[in-house]
């Protein structure tokens, strides 16, 4: 990785984030555990790209590039793809099509990972947890559901919302005749186009694929009824899955206090970039041979 950010093509780095980590003390832990470190991280706070305009980092093109930058270098070496990994995830998440790619980048590049989540990785952050052998999680870690979120009627609704609403009329209506429905219930039934409902069903069964490979890439055996429990079984979008609910969903977590010196390391370097103004997610990587010659923080 050394002087990788110098190798990164300039038109390039107008569209991502990606740095080594120079910090010394993220270094001198990295060498001492001969681990490659990994962040993806999200800032909570927005940067201004106009007068009237705010943008909030997102799983996009620039995590698609970014990452793929970073895995480029490391899996060139299979000695270095073969180092344990800690992969530091906080994001609300994004694309699907942009997590899923960047997930699986991860997981085929590296053998063992533990992923750390001391805040929050939801939707397709939480896609990019699920690349993990395992999964740190603390009092405050949150994972969500990985429903499929759908433009309707200029908002984003769940793709589980029509389909629950489908669920229902179908049982009323096999109770009640289409003449003695009142008026709101024939409307609802009217207003469900079947082919939107079918572009939503494919929606969430891409999603259900996408999921199940990940968990099988990270050694799952029951990776596909996860995945189901995840696309479809939770109530909402930003239903909070902390660490109880993610070991009953049969998630491979452990508790942060099985590694405090790893643990407070992470959440470290978390606070270095969490409020730092950014419109895309930091991407910043350690390898354990990296010299410890650190720049001072501006």
């Amino acid at each position: 990785m050394t002087n990788s950010v110098a190798e990164i093509p300039s038109e390039l780095k107008r569209v991502i984030d990606v740095e080594e980590e120079k910090d010394k003390k993220l270094v001198q832990f990295a060498n001492k555990r001969k681990v490659v470190m990994l962040a993806i991280i999200a800032s909570y706070v927005p940067a201004r790209v106009s007068p009237a305009r705010t943008e909030s980092a997102y799983v996009g093109i620039s995590e698609e590039f970014g990452v793929e930058t970073v895995l480029s270098q490391i899996c060139a070496r299979p000695e270095d793809s073969s180092i344990p990994t800690y992969l530091l995830v906080n994001s609300s998440g994004g694309a699907v099509s942009s997590s899923y790619k960047t997930a699986k980048a991860i997981r085929d590049c590296f053998k063992k990972i533990t992923v750390f989540i001391p805040h929050i990785a939801l939707s397709g952050g939480t896609l990019l947890a699920l690349t993990g052998n395992e999964i740190m999680m603390g009092t405050m870690s949150q994972l969500s559901s990985l429903d499929v979120q759908i433009v309707y009627k200029d908002t984003l609704v769940s793709a589980n919302a029509l389909l629950r609403a489908k669920g229902k009329l179908d049982k009323y209506f096999a109770e009640t005749r289409v003449e003695d429905a009142p008026y709101t219930m024939k409307t609802m039934a009217d207003s469900l186009d079947p082919t939107i409902m079918e572009e939503w069903t494919g929606a969430q069964e891409t999603a259900v694929d996408y999921v199940h490979e990940i968990l099988q890439k990270s050694g799952y055996r029951n990776a596909k009824s996860i995945a189901r429990k995840l696309v479809y079984e939770l109530t909402t979008h930003g239903y909070v899955i902390g660490y109880e609910k993610a070991k009953k969903v049969g998630l491979k977590v452990i508790p942060h206090t099985c590694d405090l010196e790893a643990w407070q390391m992470m959440r470290y370097w978390l606070g270095k970039y969490m409020i730092k103004a950014a419109d895309r997610h930091f991407i910043r990587c350690i390898m354990p041979s990296q010299k410890e010659t650190v720049q001072k923080e501006k």
